[in-house]
């Protein structure tokens, strides 16, 4: 079964960016809206979003004799320049502003051109510059695109799922081990290792969406998870006489949760219209270059009306807040328009090559 382009999928990008725009301009700063904090949720879906995607796509492609050869063309194509471009003007604008850029916290900027500064998060148990400190998630999903093609192809399907069970299990045991031996929680988050529950749940999502696609036999499981893990999360937070379960336990159970939610959506895209929303997918479709450049937009904002970081204590740090956010989403459609699509698009030019069908009687 072919693996097309879902509208809803759009739009559940679309919201993921949408609540990690609001938690990091609202909540994640000086006297914020706490009520605001789902970034870590947010991010968690993308991880989820991202290995059922990649999971689908690879499991359609993988027979093809210049898979590897297309896979990484592609991806090197949609996510890199647009991440170069970001990164290196914002490295150039550290060196020229050091008041604004702050401490790098022993992170070297050659870590984040290479992919790597996550590791330097964990060894620093710091978040680098704090106007790049987002970009850890995507050195994980750079890192996973390098072993995920290889895993899959090489697994036999009938493996698929219990292979990425036990990844999954294998890294939900890796953080509460690591939070059992005292670790701070940045010495092991930021590593693939940790996240890579929620990049498996997405891909056995992706071999279950082969399965079930098309049939109706699953759907009441698919909606009452969430609501499952959600009473979870929420008798966790109650009763817990520890925050360790958030380190540990929630990004598993909010894994779940946003897998079964985007399978339910891939299954069955009439039962969530309004994922479709045009607001929706334009935030979706733009998702990537917004997340890349919504925290250096914020702080070169307020420090050019507030001379201060980003907050929302002040009618002024308010004001600057808004135009941040309106700036972000002007600047990320540009990026997007001029950089990201122009080259996707060069990307699918490099087209699969079909199988070669076998004569009768060959081995």
């Amino acid at each position: 079964m072919a693996a097309e382009r879902q509208l809803t999928l759009d739009g559940i990008r679309g919201l993921a960016a949408s609540a990690v725009l609001v938690s990091h301009y609202l909540a994640e700063i000086p006297d914020g809206i706490q009520a605001f904090s789902f970034g870590a949720i947010a991010v968690d879906a993308f991880f989820v979003l991202s290995g059922f995607l990649i999971g689908r796509l690879i499991l359609t492609r993988r027979e093809a004799p210049n898979f590897f050869k297309t896979f990484y063309i592609r991806r090197l194509l949609r996510t890199v320049p647009s991440y170069l471009i970001v990164v290196l003007f914002v490295l150039a604008l550290a060196a020229l502003l050091p008041e604004w850029a702050g401490d790098a916290g022993g992170v070297p900027a050659w870590s984040y051109l290479s992919f790597t500064q996550n590791f330097f998060f964990a060894l620093r148990q710091s978040t680098g510059l704090h106007w790049l400190s987002p970009t850890w998630t995507l050195a994980v999903e750079e890192q996973f695109y390098l072993f995920a093609p290889a895993a899959l192809v090489f697994t036999p399907r009938r493996f698929v799922v219990p292979v990425a069970s036990m990844v999954f299990a294998a890294a939900l045991f890796y953080r509460i081990q690591m939070n059992a031996s005292g670790a701070d929680p940045l010495e092991f988050l930021p590593l693939l290792l940790a996240r890579a529950d929620t990049l498996a749940a997405g891909i056995i999502a992706s071999a279950l969406w082969f399965k079930i696609a098309g049939t109706k036999r699953y759907d009441r499981t698919l909606e009452a998870t969430p609501l499952v893990c959600l009473v979870a999360v929420l008798g966790y937070a109650v009763f817990a006489t520890n925050t360790d379960w958030q380190a540990t336990l929630s990004h598993s159970v909010f894994g779940i949760a946003a897998a079964a939610f985007i399978l339910r959506a891939a299954v069955s895209p009439s039962a969530v219209p309004w994922l479709e929303a045009r607001w929706l997918r334009f935030m979706g479709d733009n998702s990537y270059s917004i997340y890349l450049i919504h925290i250096p937009v914020a702080g070169v904002i307020h420090h050019l009306m507030t001379g201060a970081e980003p907050g929302i204590s002040t009618p002024l740090q308010w004001a600057a807040t808004i135009l941040a956010t309106v700036a972000t989403i002007l600047l990320g459609r540009g990026l997007t328009r001029l950089v990201e699509e122009p080259l996707t698009a060069f990307g699918r030019s490099f087209s699969w090559t079909k199988v070669e069908a076998q004569p009768a009687g060959t081995l």
